[in-house]
């Protein structure tokens, strides 16, 4: 096939219009996503070489991204946790294993 350009051309896309369809949007790409990050990690040497207006700063803060993205979910339980003792510091920890795992399952 060719790419070429066209001054006509037209594009649409479809946003997600509730956040049950926004997660699942995300749940679907951030595979892509992390492994996308990752290839671009594996192969720096190559792309920056092929490529000037890549440097090494961008290769590091794509490496942040994937650090970033890896570490969410255990944010996300931190931050549950957190809130979760501080509206009832007598929560003992089963009981805050049983909601964080019925949160998960609910949006798992």
């Amino acid at each position: 096939w060719r790419l070429e350009y066209s001054a006509v051309s037209q594009d649409s896309t479809f946003c997600p219009e509730s956040f049950e369809e926004f997660y699942k949007q995300r749940r679907r790409w951030i595979p892509s996503t992390i492994a996308n990050l990752a290839e671009v990690i594996r192969n720096y040497d190559k792309i920056t070489s092929n490529n000037d207006s890549i440097s090494i700063l961008f290769i590091l803060y794509q490496f942040l991204i994937l650090f970033s993205t890896l570490i969410s979910p255990a944010t996300v339980i931190l931050i549950m946790v957190t809130g979760l003792r501080a509206i009832d510091d007598s929560l003992s920890d089963v009981a805050l294993i049983v909601v964080l795992c019925l949160v998960s399952i609910l949006f798992g």
